[in-house]
Order: C-alpha cells, then structure tokens, then sequence
C-alpha cells in the first residue's frame, strides 16, 4: 500500500538523498537563551565552551569538606558543579 506518497509494497525504504537541515535564522534571540539556559548543566559538567548565545550564563564549582561520620577523623570532600545565571543578567 501506499502511505504519505510512499509505496511500501517493495517492502524496502530508501533514504532521502540530502539530510535535513534547521535553519538557526527563525530561532529567536529568546529561544536560543532559553536554550542555553536547559543545556547549561550539560556544558558545565561536560566542561565545554559556551557558545555565544550563551552570554551572561556560568557555571559555578562548589567544594565541601565534611568530616566523615565514622569518626575516624577522615576529611571527605564533595564537589558539586552546577549552572549560574550571572547577578546583571535577568530573565524574562
């Protein structure tokens, strides 16, 4: 039978023969920061650069020492990397 003009009788599907590209232009400043905004744990953690659209977004490192409860007297240390939007940056 034939299904959205496709005829699937030979049982084989082919490809389109040039990929499916997205056209940046129609995203709107907003959406791009928006964007970054969900991607920003995925660039913190995985320590890559920020893309320009990105500006105004960082991310932050935190370090904490705690004792261990076992009461050896063992330092632990825990490091939590997270996404921080910069104080003169604003939302809207």
């Amino acid at each position: 039978g034939r299904a959205h003009g496709i005829d699937l009788s030979s049982g084989v599907l082919h490809a389109k023969t040039h990929p499916r590209r997205f056209d940046v232009k129609f995203v709107s400043d907003k959406t791009k920061k928006r964007i970054c905004e969900l991607a920003l744990l995925d660039y913190c953690c995985l320590n890559l650069p920020l893309p320009a659209e990105c500006s105004g977004l960082f991310c932050k490192l935190t370090v904490t020492n705690a004792t261990t409860p076992d009461g050896e007297n063992q330092q632990s240390q825990s490091i939590q990397i997270e996404p921080l939007s910069h104080p003169q940056s604003s939302r809207k």
